[in-house]
């Protein structure tokens, strides 16, 4: 059924917990004399560093204490937790993948960054979580809804910008070794100093298991005589800030990660150097330029492949706060301009086909360039108002310009709640792999090619956002809609084979294939709608209670809510529901920690409602409704122990107190919600995970 709406289907249920949040915020609606936990400064919302809650543009923050207690090798834990981000393992079967989606958007629509600056996953742009590895991050920055204006390309739905960890006058070395289900191993280093005025942090990070065995047949890479087989992965970064001069900072931060199949390997090379320069206590500029490269080489039968990628990126803008007036408190203006190049390299290769004659499949060298002027103004005005406009004016190699204008408008109605409004327009500039690839598989039975003559993506999204804050308590309620246009999808090509063009048919784009290959090429054809309520609320009963207690408690409950409708006029499909979008999520949590006694507990789970797997909504293609749990524990037995009097007993405990054993768990009740049919589990099977880290 079309939506029409926020059905009634989210009513009751949402109405109660708001209620729960509002009501407890009211009764303490006076402003409190004691201490209030400290705003976190965030940038990613205005690319200027703001405290949180001073901020126009709504920024959560995911902390690193919340990022180590459910975090040991990758970000999925942390991420998946929140409500409106949709953190999906072995998405659609793609050897283990992990990536994200934000109020219903694709994860191509969604971008993620490392300390500012674009993080790309691959020719197509979908980062795989577990590329980032958790023990180099010190906390993540969510801002929801479209954010083009500011990040260009693919922020349609939001953007996740993961800050990295830095060194410091004190040095650090951190260790974590474990072992774990499905013959997993894992290995991880990191350590930080600052020496002669240049800080670094070094991370290093090695993961290997037995993929089939957590996820089935996702690929015949993992079968047959393969199924024992390993996917390794490895990482390594490296974080440099060098404090030039007392006005000018310097920043350079290579990163590798590398992942080995039996039949594959995918290699991804990041460097990027940014420099700081205060031109004065009210204006900065800042310059950044970043090169990610990615390469794969497949040589499983019918899936040869032999590709590389690069991306260029720049950028340079000017910030200014203007000393304050009548007309405003504050004024922060911003106006830079980005700049992109990216290139496909895929070489010849002939691959059997049609009674073992070869196909002489063309080599593919391009690439294309964007430009992409921005303004930002950010005024308050008072305590109360505050308003955000900005756009970008993107301009790319194949379509032209394309401007993407943003507002918001915060209100601050008192001094534990502030709400915010957004419209923007977003866009998704088609791939290199979408305007140029070719890709057949199957031995020539199907390719997929690309379109030059593609546009771009393009959405219309709105916004209202309301965030609440008291001693004790963190809460938000979102609601969102989108309406995205000209959406890429593959279409189904119906070729000419007599003169005269008869209708309904086109000339053959790839004679090099077989006539009966099947032809799939990239078009703009569809539409969607996605809209919905996000809701979250993190309780601290022994803070709000006042009790002056060792003990952390930290009560939390997440709701979300998405209705989606497909509209790309194809009979069967239009109308339906987007697969994989469940329209209700419940995300409880439960942690508790005494750190003198060196223990730490976290519970958390996920409810999904049925869910389509297919664009169709086919009855025997839904994933049904249920529950995951998940769990990690940590102890540090030495901090128990009291100090004896005795210099080398003492030296050795007080040595130890940051050494801790972990267990974790995921999935431990072994839910799979299929549809399984040969081709893998959409959730891996209960894993575990035991190890020690240590941190010096």
């Amino acid at each position: 059924m079309p939506p029409t709406g926020l059905r009634s289907a989210c009513g009751a249920g949402c109405g109660v917990l708001a209620s729960i949040v509002f009501s407890v915020l009211a009764a303490g609606a006076t402003e409190p004399t004691g201490a209030i936990r400290l705003d976190e400064t965030v940038v990613t919302g205005t690319k200027t560093v703001t405290q949180r809650w001073d901020a126009t543009v709504p920024t959560q923050v995911i902390p690193p204490e919340r990022i180590e207690a459910t975090s040991t090798i990758d970000l999925e834990n942390a991420l998946g937790e929140i409500p409106g981000l949709y953190v999906r393992r072995n998405e659609q079967f793609g050897l283990g993948a992990s990536t994200l989606r934000m109020q219903g958007a694709d994860p191509d629509k969604v971008v993620v960054l490392l300390d500012g600056r674009r993080f790309r996953g691959g020719v197509d742009g979908v980062v795989d979580l577990r590329d980032i590895p958790a023990n180099n991050v010190e906390r993540i920055e969510i801002v929801r809804g479209p954010a083009s204006s500011l990040y260009g390309s693919d922020a349609m739905a939001g953007v996740i910008n993961i800050i990295t960890r830095q060194g410091g006058p004190t040095p650090t070395l951190d260790a974590v070794a474990g072992l774990g289900s499905f013959g997993r191993h894992l290995g991880g280093l990191s350590h930080g100093w600052q020496a002669t005025g240049v800080r670094y942090f070094l991370s290093l990070l090695h993961d290997d298991f037995r993929l089939f065995e957590q996820f089935g047949d996702v690929s015949a890479q993992f079968s047959g005589q393969n199924r024992d087989e390993r996917q390794r992965r490895d990482h390594a970064s490296l974080r440099l800030d060098w404090d030039a001069a007392a006005d000018h900072r310097v920043i350079v931060s290579p990163t590798f990660q590398q992942q080995t199949n039996p039949a594959s390997r995918n290699r991804n090379w990041t460097v990027g150097g940014e420099w700081q320069w205060d031109l004065g206590p009210r204006t900065h500029l800042t310059s950044w330029i970043n090169r990610y490269s990615f390469d794969r080489r497949n040589t499983l039968t019918g899936f040869e492949e032999d590709v590389r990628f690069v991306d260029w990126e720049g950028e340079s803008r000017f910030a200014v706060e203007l000393a304050e007036s009548r007309l405003w408190t504050s004024h922060r203006a911003i106006l830079g301009v980005r700049a992109r190049r990216q290139g496909l390299e895929q070489l010849a290769s002939d691959l059997p086909g049609e009674g073992q004659s070869p196909m002489a499949l063309p080599p593919v060298d391009v690439s294309v360039w964007q430009l992409s002027p921005f303004v930002q103004s950010d005024v308050t005005f008072g305590e109360r108002w505050s308003v955000a406009l900005g756009s970008s004016f993107d301009l790319h190699e194949r379509f032209g310009l394309d401007v993407n204008p943003r507002a918001t408008v915060t209100y601050r109605p008192a001094w534990w709640s502030r709400v915010s409004a957004t419209v923007g327009r977003g866009f998704r500039a088609p791939d290199l792999v979408q305007l140029f690839g070719i890709d057949v598989n199957a031995g020539g039975l199907y390719a997929l090619l690309g379109n030059p003559d593609l546009a771009p993506e393009t959405d219309l999204a709105f916004q209202l956002e309301a965030i609440l804050r008291a001693p004790g308590l963190d809460a938000f309620l979102t609601l969102f809609r989108h309406r995205f246009a000209d959406l890429i999808r593959f279409q189904l090509l119906t070729v000419c084979t007599a003169p005269g063009r008869p209708p309904g048919c086109v000339p053959d784009p790839a004679p090099f294939l077989p006539p009966s290959s099947l032809r799939f090429q990239t078009t703009n054809f569809a539409r969607a709608l996605t809209q919905g309520l996000e809701l979250g609320a993190e309780l601290s009963p022994f803070e709000v209670a006042g009790w002056p207690t060792a003990h952390q408690l930290r009560v939390g409950l997440g709701y979300a809510f998405l209705d989606t409708e497909n509209r790309n006029g194809i009979p069967g499909e239009d109308g339906k529901a987007l697969p994989f979008r469940p329209r209700h999520r419940v995300l409880p949590s439960l942690g508790w920690s005494h750190r003198a006694w060196g223990v730490g507990l976290r519970l958390w789970g996920e409810y999904e409602a049925d869910a389509f797997t297919d664009v169709a909504n086919s009855p025997d293609a839904i994933a049904r409704n249920h529950w995951l749990w998940n769990f990690k524990l940590t102890l540090a037995p030495l901090r128990w122990l009291p100090e004896t009097g005795h210099g080398g007993l003492d030296r050795l405990v007080t040595g130890g107190r940051d050494v801790a054993f972990f267990a974790q768990g995921e999935n431990v009740f072994d839910r799979e919600f299929g549809p399984v049919t040969g081709q893998g589990r959409l959730a891996g099977a209960a894993a575990y995970l035991f190890g020690v880290q240590a941190r010096f």
